[in-house]
């Protein structure tokens, strides 16, 4: 099975927003194909919240789910595939959503979790 002949193209059919996806842009050719685990937002759609998961015990972490549910994060800045860069900045964690420098008309894609899809 090759995965590269079986990716949808962006410009026939748009990715569904939110859902991991894999990207790829340029996959005939080895020297320029660039590839990666991303994520679909047009403009001003919102991110999801990211959530802190630093309790200690499962009931405190269902309650700060349980806290966090339904609020929204912040709106996409611009249409296209944003991946999410965590790291650790001042002895916390930190996670931000980047915009990925593959363009969303010149790509191709595969939903990840299909049978997730609504």
């Amino acid at each position: 099975m090759c995965l590269l002949c079986n990716l949808k193209p962006f410009t026939q059919i748009q990715p569904p927003e939110g859902t991991d996806l894999f990207v790829c842009i340029n996959p005939a050719d080895l020297q320029k194909r660039t590839y990666g685990i991303m994520r679909f937002f047009k403009k001003g759609s919102l991110f999801p919240e990211l959530m802190h998961i630093e309790k200690s015990s499962r009931e405190e972490r269902l309650m700060d789910a349980l806290f966090h549910l339904n609020r929204s994060g912040i709106p996409a800045p611009e249409t296209g595939y944003y991946f999410l860069e965590t790291g650790k900045q001042d002895g916390t964690d930190t996670a931000v959503w980047l915009q990925s420098a593959i363009n969303p008309l010149d790509s191709v894609y595969a939903v990840i979790n299909p049978e997730e899809q609504v």
